[in-house]
């Protein structure tokens, strides 16, 4: 019984040092003082290879919706653990 404990709270303090973590190094305004051209740069390139292979554009957006999962699933879990204590 112990043991669930001490690896309840390992899981908990480790949900909880990420999802601390994560949003300081995210910052929306991040590349207007650093490139004001990066969000038009990125843009026209995607543009530009998905003309190409048209297939991209779903695999760009199955990768977007798959980071979105996990970061989603972090959150589940953290509150999981936490009502199991």
């Amino acid at each position: 019984m112990a043991i669930k404990n001490i690896l309840a709270l390992v899981v908990l303090l480790s949900v909880v040092g990420v999802s601390v973590a994560i949003p300081q190094l995210l910052d929306l305004d991040y590349y207007r003082s650093k490139c004001p051209k990066a969000e038009e740069i990125v843009r026209g390139v995607t543009v530009q290879y998905v003309s190409r292979q048209k297939t991209l554009a779903a695999k760009l957006l199955r990768m977007h919706f798959h980071d979105c999962f996990v970061r989603v699933s972090l959150v589940h879990l953290f509150e999981t653990v936490n009502q199991g204590i």
